[in-house]
């Protein structure tokens, strides 16, 4: 994912969150100055985890 301004990255199908960046919310929204990765681990109410990441890429402004 490319972008030059704020993002929203959303997960689904828990019961709980909590990203790389320390929230704990289904959406977050990002202005990342580099290249980063988000990391988020989704719990839901059985107690079954899952994690998956995304890389968002800074584009230059034109």
């Amino acid at each position: 994912m490319c972008v030059s301004g704020p993002t929203t990255l959303t997960a689904s199908g828990g019961s709980s969150y909590v990203w790389n960046n320390g929230q704990t919310t289904a959406a977050i929204s990002v202005s990342p100055s580099v290249n980063t990765t988000y990391t988020v681990t989704v719990t839901n109410a059985s107690g079954c985890s899952a994690v998956a990441s995304r890389l968002v890429q800074v584009s230059a402004l034109l």
